[in-house]
């Protein structure tokens, strides 16, 4: 299963945004960018979504008024929440759901497109620090497995 740097999660009306913004990442950066028009037809999507949200190191979600009333996107939302890597957006005033309103909001209401535009690289810098963030808790993680299995070898030996 491949490794994505950013999931987008949505509504389909929104999607034409969300198309610049997914080129942009991959144009600026070279980040692999799962969004569901990587979903082929005949596949079931709903395992091919956990998949990749599951092997995401970021999630983006685009709140509108649209995408606060989908339960794929609230539960797309509610993953990234759990693992500490979402990141939410908007193009468009609107209320996130209840969960999702302590979260601070990216405002991309005036951004043009533009991969130079200061609303963009600030965005840019908020998914690398989560990037960064995860590579340190992986790092932390695979520390502690090592200290347990250690330890677990220490104890077999003393028998």
């Amino acid at each position: 299963m491949a490794v994505y740097d950013v999931f987008i999660s949505y509504a389909r009306e929104d999607k034409r945004q969300v198309k610049r913004l997914a080129a942009a990442f991959t144009s600026t950066r070279g980040w692999s960018v799962w969004w569901d028009q990587r979903l082929r037809g005949g596949e079931r999507f709903a395992r091919e979504i956990q998949d990749a949200l599951s092997h995401s190191r970021c999630v983006l979600v685009v709140w509108s008024p649209r995408s606060v009333d989908s339960d794929w996107v609230c539960a797309e939302a509610a993953e990234g929440w759990q693992r500490a890597i979402l990141l939410p957006v908007q193009f468009e005033p609107c209320e996130p759901p209840m969960p999702f309103r302590q979260t601070e909001t990216a405002d991309l209401s005036a951004w043009d497109g533009a991969e130079t535009s200061p609303l963009f690289l600030k965005l840019i810098e908020d998914i690398e620090r989560i990037h960064a963030q995860g590579v340190a808790a992986s790092s932390e993680e695979l520390q502690e497995r090592e200290a347990r299995r250690r330890e677990h070898r220490r104890r077999l030996l003393r028998r």
